[in-house]
This record gives C-alpha cells, structure tokens and sequence, in this order.
C-alpha cells in the first residue's frame, strides 16, 4: 500500500508527462485533411525557448505574430504526413490556448481520398527522452491511432 503511494506521488508531482495528441480527420465536404495538435503550454514554451533566444510567453507573448510564426515553423519541421505515398504540402492556419493546452491547427488542401496515411512526428524529442506523439486518424467514422516515441518517429495506416 505505501509503495502504490509513493510510486502515485512520484509520478504525479515529480514526473511529468510528456504528451503530445494529433487528431486527423478526412473532411469529404471540404475535400480536406483537418489536423489538430494538442500540446502542453509549457512543453512548447521550452521548445521555442532556444528558437526565439528569451523566455517565451504564450499567454502573455510580446510580439504575438512572431510567436504564431515561431510555433507554426516548430511544428513545421517536427510533422510530416505523406497521403495516397504522395509528400503532403501542409498549411499552417494557426493556435491557440485553452487553458495549459495549446491547440495547433494545419490543414491538406485537395484530398478526395485517403487509402493510405504516414504520420512522422518528432516534437518535443529533443528535449524530452519520454516524449509519446499520439496520432488520431479518423475516417469513415472510425478512429485508428498510432503510437510515436524516439526509436519510432514515423508510422502508417492504409484504409
């Protein structure tokens, strides 16, 4: 009983956890991929941190369209998605906060169909060594996920 607690409080308070969750959805009457991204406000604060060269605020930031632009070409360079085995040419539409989250939204224009989807996600891997990217990918009002971690960056689902 003491061990379960102790373990409990170890890994609440002294160990966080590092999170990432993207959720894909084939939107057919936009013949679009909408993506969203949730990440913790305060993972993504350390990440742009060297980028940016101050501490940076999201809920308070100094210059707001600078940080829209630092984190869009974080997020940019850390998420690939290949669509149909095609390199997909992602927009960046913008975030925003919901509390401790903070909510990033792309999109694939012109997608009529998704046979096969590859997801590579590697945010936050160089900073923390237990990172977990979660990727939802619904379609046809099914959900499949994929589990992305440092010795797995890259994975794929064919429909």
């Amino acid at each position: 009983m003491i061990t379960s607690a102790v373990l409990f409080i170890y890994f609440t308070f002294l160990h966080p956890l590092h999170l990432s969750v993207c959720d894909i959805y084939l939107n057919e009457k936009t013949q679009s991929v909408e993506i969203s991204q949730r990440i913790f406000a305060d993972d993504l604060e350390s990440a742009l941190r060297p980028l940016l060269g101050e501490k940076t605020d999201l809920f308070k930031p100094q210059n707001p369209e600078q940080l829209s632009a630092a984190i869009g070409n974080y997020v940019m360079k850390n998420f690939r998605l290949g669509i149909n085995n095609k390199q997909a040419n992602i927009n960046y539409l913008g975030y925003e906060l919901d509390e401790d989250v903070v909510w990033v939204y792309m999109e694939v224009p012109k997608v009529q169909k998704l046979n096969k989807i590859s997801v590579r996600n590697t945010l936050f891997f160089e900073i923390f060594d237990d990172q977990l990217n979660l990727i939802n990918v619904k379609k046809d009002g099914r959900i499949r996920s994929m589990k992305l971690v440092e010795d797995k960056e890259e994975d794929f689902l064919s429909f």
